[in-house]
């Protein structure tokens, strides 16, 4: 697997993605801000998705950031459906609540495959699998 090399961090100054009542249990991320708000009066997600495009379609630039912060009282699931090794593990991040991870996308390969995420920083104990 060969990935870009001088991959920079970028920042999407979208509005943050607030998920609250009335989303359902898997919501995808919408690739338009590097801000995500899972809300305390949320009682329905479970699981987070972070995918290659946007909810255009759109590809997502390599070195995107994405912090996901849960305040809701219950685990959230953030799967990031392939992580930079290629494998099947720890491509899913669990918060409980008042943790928040960090995530950068690292881009495609050269067959323009994802190359998926990697993470970058967590607040709190966050568990991988």
């Amino acid at each position: 697997m060969a990935l870009k090399n001088h991959v920079f961090p970028l920042f999407l100054k979208g509005a943050p993605q607030v998920i609250a009542t009335g989303n359902a249990a898997t919501v995808d991320w919408n690739g338009k801000t590097s801000l995500i708000h899972v809300d305390t009066a949320n009682t329905a997600i479970t699981s987070l998705t972070l995918k290659a495009t946007d909810e255009d379609g759109l590809p997502i630039k390599e070195g995107t950031m994405v912090t996901v912060r849960n305040t809701a009282n219950l685990n959230v699931d953030v799967d990031t459906s392939a992580d930079f090794i290629g494998d099947t593990g720890e491509d899913v991040y669990r918060l409980v609540q008042d943790e928040d991870v960090t995530l950068m996308f690292v881009g495609y390969n050269t067959d323009g495959t994802e190359a998926g995420w990697t993470l970058l920083s967590t607040g709190g104990t966050v568990s991988a699998s």
